[in-house]
């Protein structure tokens, strides 16, 4: 099946984080379901779960977190629908951490929405190495992942998605110009 040329093909971003800080992965994974990020972010805490003090139950049996729980009964959600994109976040404790300074963790499922055609000439979505050679693939936020473009108008980075939250590297500035005009600006 060949990709309409004017659609968006949405992907899902899945991250780790303590909150208020930056994604515990440098470059998070991807991927094309919802479904496919939520079991990965489930084998990321059970092998964090696992590698931290195991709790047994009264069979002696492993006992995991309602954490875990909850983000395998999200990756065994069939498919989104009307009522639920797929996306959304899953705070718990931090695995092996009984400490009451425990900020947790945060797992997240973001929808990506890969660049449509920008013909706006003032953008630059050139993804660039650490060294700033360019490289294959669109730029991508170093925070949250998002598609984000170099704005000459306002000579900062900005998310290609306009309806796109504020992050940690990228505040959406006026006169800032939208790669898709037909989105809404909170």
């Amino acid at each position: 099946m060949t990709a309409h040329p004017h659609r968006q093909t949405t992907r899902f971003l899945a991250t780790i984080h303590t909150p208020g800080c930056r994604p515990v992965d440098d470059d998070p994974p991807v991927f094309d379901t919802p479904q496919q990020a939520w079991a990965w972010l489930a084998e990321q805490r059970q092998q964090a779960e696992d590698d931290a003090v195991v709790l047994l139950d009264d069979e002696g049996d492993t006992c995991y977190s309602t954490t875990l729980q909850e983000l395998a009964g999200l990756a065994a959600i069939s498919a989104p629908d009307a009522a639920w994109d797929g996306t959304g976040s899953v705070r718990g404790d931090t695995p092996g951490d009984g400490g009451s300074h425990d900020l947790g963790l945060v797992y997240e499922v973001t929808a990506l929405d890969d660049p449509a055609v920008c013909a706006n000439p003032g953008h630059d979505h050139t993804a660039h190495d650490t060294t700033g050679t360019a490289i294959d693939g669109p730029h991508r936020c170093g925070h949250c992942g998002r598609p984000a473009h170099w704005d000459e108008q306002v000579d900062d980075y900005q998310h290609d998605d306009p309806t796109a939250p504020d992050c940690f590297l990228i505040r959406r500035l006026p006169g800032a110009t939208p790669c898709h005009p037909e989105r809404t600006t909170h």
